[in-house]
């Protein structure tokens, strides 16, 4: 962090290690890290912060900012840092012969349209798969996945829903039936087991671009699960709209249900993994939206 109020240090020493002036390291759960962050976020003032955090992603690792002119950009997958370009410094000969123009050229501005257009074209074709999922609670190491659910849309424009529960002999909160509706009696009932349903879920997949809201929770239960099972995991390259919301907006907070909120989108059903999927298929259609 730059420009830290001497409170918020304070804070922050209560759960992280400072290890050099505003540099703060820690091993968190999501849910304390997140509201961490919401935390500095408030008390940050005009100051900036970045934080670093590991994730079930291909580089292993998230980033967020915050007042900052550098930006997380997702780039096929990999999150890049987005920096603002620095003015190229001319000789004095080059200024008083030939002083720069401001702006880009006609030329670059028709190349730039064309790459527009040809990533949107790719964009549209491109095959999209929505997956979400309801667990008993938030740590992979020891809790299950209840529910599994998953929207593709195909390059051709077919859009394919697939669902299911997951048997378990696990107990299922009482706080998770409330938000979910899932007892571990309707999934040992009308469930399958979670070897066939990774292996259902592989098949859809099927290479596709998987997008999740939250990816470091989604793909850390399912990698952990497909690990248990001995089966090779099928992410191969992830979006999260999280990040893209991010990007994008600036709410109070980036819950699934305010982003659909935001766009006057329904969240009826919410907290389903399927109707999630729905919700999340629309959010992402709004947020790639030019």
């Amino acid at each position: 962090m730059t420009n830290c109020p001497p409170r918020l240090r304070g804070d922050l020493s209560k759960w992280l290690c400072e290890i050099n002036t505003n540099v703060y390291v820690g091993n968190l759960n999501a849910r304390v890290r997140d509201a961490i962050w919401d935390r500095v976020c408030e008390y940050i003032d005009n100051g900036q912060a970045t934080m670093v955090y590991s994730t079930s992603n291909e580089q292993h690792m998230a980033f967020r900012v915050h007042n900052s002119k550098w930006v997380p950009v997702d780039y096929d997958g990999i999150t890049l840092m987005k920096r603002p370009l620095t003015a190229k410094k001319q000789t004095r000969t080059e200024a008083e012969d030939k002083p720069l123009s401001h702006g880009f050229s006609k030329a670059s501005h028709q190349l730039m349209s064309r790459r527009r257009r040809r990533s949107n074209k790719e964009q549209k074709a491109e095959d999209l798969v929505f997956i979400d999922i309801e667990t008993t609670g938030l740590n992979p190491a020891i809790d299950v996945i209840l529910q599994i659910a998953v929207l593709r849309k195909r390059a051709e424009g077919v859009i394919d829903e697939w669902n299911t529960l997951i048997k378990t002999d696990q107990a299922v909160p009482r706080e998770i039936t409330e938000l979910t509706g899932i007892t571990g009696e309707l999934c040992n009932r009308e469930g399958i087991e979670l070897n066939q349903a990774l292996k259902e879920l592989s098949n859809i997949i099927e290479r596709g671009t998987v997008v999740c809201y939250n990816s470091g929770f989604d793909i850390k239960f399912l990698e952990r699960a497909y690990a248990h099972c001995n089966q090779p995991s099928p992410f191969y390259k992830i979006k999260d709209a999280l990040v893209m919301a991010r990007r994008e907006l600036n709410l109070s907070d980036y819950k699934l249900k305010t982003i659909a909120d935001h766009y006057e989108i329904s969240t009826e059903g919410y907290h389903n993994a399927i109707n999630d999927c729905r919700i999340l298929y629309q959010v992402y259609l709004k947020l790639n939206e030019k």
